[in-house]
């Protein structure tokens, strides 16, 4: 373990290439640097304040933890590099410091399509070093994923500095790219082939967690065409209508909603379960089961919304007459046609 940070201070040609390359960034990013009692982590900090003295468009924000953790450098909340940027590996790091402060990412159209329903939290480790002459290229490819999608969570981790994060695996050559901890991708990693390995899971193997990360990323409408593209709701998308986190029963809403306007015969699949929400203990849970039954507007639950019409809670009454005139009118509707 080095005891200077000399060998990490930028040279007068790395400044002068970092100003130039963050001199068009279109506006300022802020850039969380998380330090610690970590050998390296004053090294880390020293690379940051050098590189924000050399242009005026990245801010550090130095956040201070207890404890030995690797220090790390936040450009996203879905990306982090441990890693002190210097050298072979200063020009990718620059380069995704400008894709994340502009959003712009050079992904080619095929990638942007296949991404276009991609809603796995997926986690990506790139293991690099700075000897390694094919590393950067990899930093390149896991930072234009992480930077187009928040469902991948990219670690781009210098294995010689921080052997710590990576000894629980068996390395036989960098660059390696690993995914959910477990599958191991050897050399120059194109974006197709990485790409490849992560798309196609199916809706009805997600677990609760990924719907609900989905929903918290603010992506009802996209959750909603990719369960209509597969015919199905999955039970575990399903008990988020009743999750005690509102954004997230909110967004599921959102979800069936858009689901029964365009599949009312899949819509009608959710019936069993806001039938069991619209008993629940909780009266928000039932107003908005009760809601979400007129919506979908199958005249078998009228006579448990008469039910919940009686309901102690005037909001939750209301929402079942509601209910019932939406399911009336719906069956009138459909009687003249």
């Amino acid at each position: 373990m080095p005891e200077s940070t000399t060998q990490y201070v930028l040279s007068p040609m790395e400044k002068k290439a970092a100003a130039l390359a963050l001199q068009d960034m279109p506006a300022e990013l802020v850039v969380k640097v998380k330090k610690s009692e970590h050998p390296l982590s004053d090294a880390l900090a020293a690379f940051m304040r050098e590189l924000a003295a050399a242009t005026h468009n990245c801010k550090p924000l130095y956040l201070t933890s207890s404890g030995r953790q690797p220090p790390s450098i936040e450009l996203k909340a879905n990306l982090h590099f441990f890693v002190i940027p210097v050298g072979a590996e200063l020009e990718p790091f620059l380069q995704t410091l400008v894709m994340v402060a502009s959003g712009e990412y050079p992904l080619s159209k095929k990638s942007a399509r296949d991404l276009q329903n991609f809603m796995r939290p997926t986690q990506i480790e790139a293991l690099i070093s700075s000897q390694c002459p094919h590393c950067p290229q990899v930093v390149k490819v896991v930072g234009r994923l992480a930077v187009a999608s928040n469902y991948f969570l990219v670690r781009v981790i210098d294995v010689q500095l921080f052997p710590e994060l990576v000894g629980r695996y068996n390395i036989r050559s960098l660059p390696t790219v690993i995914i959910d901890g477990e599958e191991q991708l050897l050399g120059t990693v194109s974006e197709d082939v990485l790409l490849d390995r992560v798309l196609g899971s199916s809706p009805s193997i997600w677990s609760a967690g990924t719907f609900k990360y989905a929903l918290k990323q603010g992506d009802a409408d996209k959750l909603a065409r990719v369960l209509l593209a597969e015919g199905e709701i999955p039970p575990d998308a399903l008990q988020l209508l009743g999750d005690p986190e509102w954004p997230v029963r909110l967004g599921m809403m959102v979800v069936l909603e858009e689901i029964a306007a365009r599949d009312i015969e899949l819509g009608r699949r959710a019936v069993p379960y806001l039938l069991e929400l619209v008993s629940h203990r909780d009266s928000n849970l039932r107003g908005d089961a009760a809601y979400l039954l007129g919506l979908i507007g199958d005249r078998s639950v009228s006579a448990k919304l008469a039910e919940v019409a009686l309901d102690e809670n005037e909001e939750v009454a209301a929402a079942a007459r509601e209910a019932l005139k939406r399911i009336s009118l719906r069956g009138e509707k459909e009687a003249s046609c």
